[in-house]
């Protein structure tokens, strides 16, 4: 729990909840932050202190909730997903759950990280600011935090993207339909969440809950427009993800022509080889041919020549 106030801050690790509420001080910010939920006991517990509605306390518990917010008498719950890129290269999806009232606010964390540090650090940082301005202006800081990672998520699918198309250049004779579905699926799902997380900002500007002060505002318009600039990014990808499976297409339809067209001009060259060994297999006895003494050396000879004179016509046309 981080507690502070004009003059100064307070910061408090507990491993049971119940030792952090006579630390509370009602004229401070109070911040409780969990680093991972895994006992619906702390649930009941800081939902009964703080008198919180039944049905945010089970969304408290619920761990793959859409970006969402939600007012009730005195509070407000607002949902987001965090982001960020794992040592193989792949993006993590964690949830974090806000709960805003007027002098406290709780943040839920899915799974134990450094997301506290970071946001403390921000926090003691702007100190003179957040004192100021209080628990919504800590909310926007907050949510700020969670939006500046979108960027190098999308910096990320850009560069997934680009070093695609490197490769359909590069190799053209190569399938990389796989590779474009892995990333369709991950360009779709954080746009799912961007776009939730864009409509949540929207209602909450639009709502303008008495949680929120009308001086902050700003504020939340300002990460609206990042949410708003990463939306129009990630609607991008999926232009750009499309194009790419058109281009491993062409790619895949101009190989299958290659092999068609050399088939073709194997076969032509075996067509009149073909005849001339169909003319001489069919064994009548009077073909003068048969009992000339160099009649198997001037067929192959022939044979040869025909091979020979009609790679040369197809190579002067450009066929191959």
């Amino acid at each position: 729990m981080l507690v502070y106030n004009e003059t100064g801050a307070d910061i408090f690790e507990k491993e049971n909840i119940d030792d952090l509420f006579p630390l509370l001080k009602k004229e401070n910010v109070n911040w409780f932050h969990f680093n991972s939920l895994q006992s619906s006991d702390s649930v009941e517990k800081i939902g009964k202190h703080f008198n919180l509605h039944s049905l945010l306390l089970e969304d408290l518990v619920y761990i793959d909730l859409l970006p969402k917010v939600e007012y009730y008498s005195d509070h407000l719950l607002f949902t987001l997903k965090m982001f960020q890129i794992d040592k193989d290269k792949e993006i993590k999806y964690e949830q974090l759950i806000i709960v805003l009232g007027h002098n406290y606010l709780i943040t839920i964390q899915e799974n134990p990280g450094n997301f506290f540090i970071q946001a403390k650090e921000r926090t003691l940082n702007q100190k003179g600011k957040v004192n100021k301005n209080g628990t919504d202006y800590l909310f926007y800081v907050l949510v700020d935090l969670v939006v500046d990672n979108y960027f190098n998520v999308m910096e990320f699918l850009r560069e997934q993207l680009d070093e695609i198309e490197d490769l359909l250049v590069e190799y053209p004779d190569q399938n990389y339909i796989h590779r474009l579905h892995e990333i369709r699926k991950k360009v779709v799902t954080v746009r799912k969440y961007v776009f939730g997380l864009l409509e949540s900002l929207q209602n909450l500007i639009s709502d303008e809950p008495n949680q929120i002060e009308e001086s902050n505002y700003k504020y939340l318009r300002d990460i609206k427009d990042h949410v708003q600039y990463n939306f129009v990014l990630v609607e991008s990808f999926k232009e750009d993800q499309r194009s790419l499976v058109e281009l491993n297409q062409s790619n895949q339809g101009n190989n299958m022509t290659q092999v068609m067209k050399t088939l073709t001009i194997i076969t032509s060259i075996f067509i009149p080889l073909t005849f001339i060994v169909g003319v001489y297999g069919m064994n009548f006895h009077y073909m003068p041919e048969i009992d000339w003494k160099w009649g198997y050396f001037a067929v192959m000879f022939l044979m040869l020549i025909i091979a020979v004179t009609m790679i040369i016509y197809m190579k002067r046309k450009g066929w191959f």
